[in-house]
């Protein structure tokens, strides 16, 4: 695989499939240093977080399902516009793979549901492979998404705080389905509803 730096726009008007719309539409992420707190076991407080985390392998098939035979920064760019999450670290493989880790993070909730103290996070790793774009589900290639140590320099935060890492999020594996259609979302940057502000 090799490293490509991404550096995507922040454009206001986004495009989303209403898989990743409703737990994304809070969650912001950006990067930093890494954290040394040892990480803990996914419990009650992480219920947003499993929402976000499945939504980066949704969103991912959601991409693909477009654009089967897509490869490289289009697929980067698509994912952005898709869950809203911008900062992602990518790389591809000759075979046209594309690899995506990205850093999640939102509020910790209680055990009543309501919000808790700090922030709970993690990194998940998402690949695509390519497929046929007129072929049959099995044929559109394969989505596998899977949580990871967070790279140097990519660490989950919301609203300026770091995010206590979190361990055993859903994984996905799924081949690519027919294509998805967009849902039009606008996002306001500076209202406090989009992530990244």
């Amino acid at each position: 695989m090799h490293a490509a730096p991404v550096h995507p726009a922040r454009p206001r008007r986004r495009t989303a499939h209403p898989l990743v719309v409703a737990s994304l539409a809070l969650a912001a992420v950006t990067g930093g240093c890494s954290g040394s707190a040892a990480p803990a076991e996914l419990g009650t407080e992480s219920g947003q977080l499993v929402l976000v985390a499945h939504s980066v392998h949704r969103g991912m098939l959601a991409v693909r399902s477009r654009d089967p035979e897509a490869t490289g920064q289009s697929v980067v760019d698509a994912f952005v516009e898709e869950t809203l999450i911008e900062d992602v670290r990518a790389s591809t493989g000759d075979d046209g793979r594309v690899e995506l880790v990205v850093a999640i993070a939102m509020r910790a909730l209680d055990d009543a549901g309501g919000y808790g103290e700090g922030m709970v996070g993690a990194c998940m790793r998402t690949t695509a492979t390519t497929g046929s774009a007129d072929g049959a589900v099995g044929e559109r290639g394969h989505v596998t998404t899977e949580e990871v140590d967070c790279p140097d320099g990519l660490v989950p935060v919301r609203e300026g705080v770091e995010a206590r890492i979190v361990t055993g999020l859903p994984e996905g594996s799924d081949d690519v389905p027919l294509p998805v259609e967009d849902v039009d979302m606008t996002c306001y940057s500076g209202s406090g509803d989009c992530p990244g502000g």
